[in-house]
């Protein structure tokens, strides 16, 4: 998400109807964070959550990183369904990479695969998801740029 909407408020609900919740069980939640490399997750997760007054801290530095497997302690294998090239969190949840979108990541985001970028001097172009902005894409521009497309030259004063 683009540092001129952090204070923004999303309301996009994440339900699942093929897995309805059974009162009679106890539910956590777990956050996976990526660190923003090649895999690069920019305006993908986003979420609100209501915490009880009762909270019971875990410590986890444990990462599955192998395609297909989930659990505790990464001992839960499965039939992973996403693409090749996402990050499979555990059976059909699926973590996209930049450029692709679906439940599955066999979607492609098509607006920043143009043969010509729409961002100029070759910066980074990052779909948007489209409940959140139209224009599609978002421009993140080298340090000499500025403007939504990169258009702009920064100023700058060389003092030798």
């Amino acid at each position: 998400m683009h540092s001129r909407d952090c204070d923004t408020k999303f309301n996009i609900y994440l339900l699942y109807p093929n897995r309805p919740k059974n009162l009679t069980h106890n539910y956590s939640i777990r956050i996976d964070l990526f660190e923003e490399n090649d895999f690069k997750l920019l305006g993908k997760i986003a979420a609100q959550l209501f915490i009880p007054d009762t909270q019971h801290k875990v410590s986890c530095s444990l990462s599955c990183g192998e395609h297909g497997y989930s659990g505790a302690k990464c001992e839960i294998f499965h039939e992973c369904n996403c693409a090749k090239d996402s990050f499979c969190l555990a059976p059909f949840i699926c973590v996209c990479p930049l450029y692709k979108f679906g439940s599955r990541c066999y979607l492609n985001h098509s607006i920043c695969q143009l043969s010509h970028n729409p961002c100029q001097h070759n910066d980074i172009c990052v779909p948007n998801d489209d409940r959140i902005d139209l224009k599609g894409f978002t421009c993140i521009c080298s340090q000499d740029y500025s403007g939504p497309r990169c258009e702009n030259i920064n100023n700058r004063i060389d003092i030798y």
